[in-house]
């Protein structure tokens, strides 16, 4: 045989079968690492959304520690009043943390100026000057208009159109008043309590035209009417409310399982029906967490009489809760820091 007639050797190389194989176990390791990937993602995002609420929270406190009260232009009942249209505790609160507000007559020819008003009290807002740390009490990151940035969560001046509910500031190019974002994009609800409330005030009311109260819910409704919150939050507009009953009903119960402190409850209150007697704090944060609802009713989407119910630690639900659409605080994935 000549060295040239050598017999031709196959090169090595993989079957059908070992293809399939490797591929199958690419797609395992797969279907494991990414639910580990996602839960890391969703763990680092609420580490920073907290450390943000953190920042706000001592903001606040060193704006009360040197002024003496909680911050905000518009006052609890002005904020309570069926006159706001709009505005949110959280973007009152930012008129007096931020470096943005100005004098009354200032210029307002430029579009990050604009002109909140409530009954016949305005202020004028440099809402570039709100959305920055420099001169406020805010150590938070600003993340420009539209979040353009790049930070993944801080303070935000939105555009007409683009925020929860658009409030009319006289153009449609102008800039809406900031909110700070969580570490998912959504705004964070600020509750703050009403020192002006009295002896013996309610726990909570739809407005204060109303009666007194610590808390009013029209102060977020800004965030609470959105189209991405009014029928699927328990505390959405969509839902039924009854304040004065007693226990309320719907949104104000709601506002009382939220914004109630845990250890708390109210000795005169029934067993079967306990209620808050102090809140969880003068100042309460809330972040609707991942699925940036806030106190998501879940399966009960569509359940106008769904609603979370105040239950002080330690005590079993009551027996006659059976059969009832309610939900529990620890059960939601917002994230809820109190202010004291």
């Amino acid at each position: 045989m000549k060295p040239t007639d050598a017999p031709c050797r196959r090169q090595p190389a993989f079957t059908l079968v070992e293809l399939l194989v490797v591929i199958a176990i690419i797609a395992i390791l797969i279907s494991i690492l990414l639910p580990a990937i996602g839960g890391a993602r969703r763990t680092a995002r609420k580490t920073a959304t907290k450390n943000l609420m953190v920042e706000i929270k001592s903001g606040i406190s060193n704006f009360r520690s040197q002024t003496g009260r909680l911050p905000g232009f518009f006052t609890p009942e002005e904020m309570g009043s069926n006159d706001n249209k709009g505005i949110t505790q959280m973007e009152n609160a930012l008129v007096e943390l931020g470096s943005g507000k100005l004098d009354k007559n200032a210029a307002t020819n430029l579009d990050q100026v604009i002109t909140l008003t409530i009954g016949s009290r305005e202020v004028k807002i440099d809402v570039l000057g709100v959305a920055s740390s420099e001169g406020g009490y805010l150590n938070v990151p600003s993340k420009g208009v539209q979040g353009n940035q790049g930070a993944p969560l801080g303070v935000e001046p939105a555009l007409v159109g683009r925020d929860q509910v658009a409030v009319d500031l006289g153009g449609a190019t102008k800039l809406q008043m900031p909110d700070v974002l969580d570490g998912w994009g959504q705004p964070i609800m600020l509750w703050m309590k009403n020192d002006a409330a009295g002896a013996t005030p309610d726990f909570a009311r739809e407005n204060s035209g109303n009666g007194k109260a610590l808390f009013y819910w029209r102060s977020n409704f800004g965030y609470l009417d959105a189209p991405s919150q009014k029928n699927i939050s328990a505390l959405g507009s969509s839902m039924n409310a009854n304040f004065t009953s007693n226990p309320p009903t719907g949104r104000g119960r709601t506002m009382e399982a939220l914004l109630g402190h845990p250890a708390f409850p109210d000795a005169n209150a029934s067993v079967d029906d306990p209620r808050p007697l102090s809140p969880r704090s003068d100042i309460v944060l809330v972040s609707p967490g991942p699925d940036g609802v806030f106190m998501d009713k879940g399966t009960s989407a569509g359940n106008n009489s769904f609603e979370f119910r105040y239950l002080p630690n330690g005590v079993s639900i009551p027996s006659a809760w059976n059969g009832q659409a309610f939900g529990l605080i620890d059960r939601v994935d917002d994230i809820i820091l109190g202010g004291d």
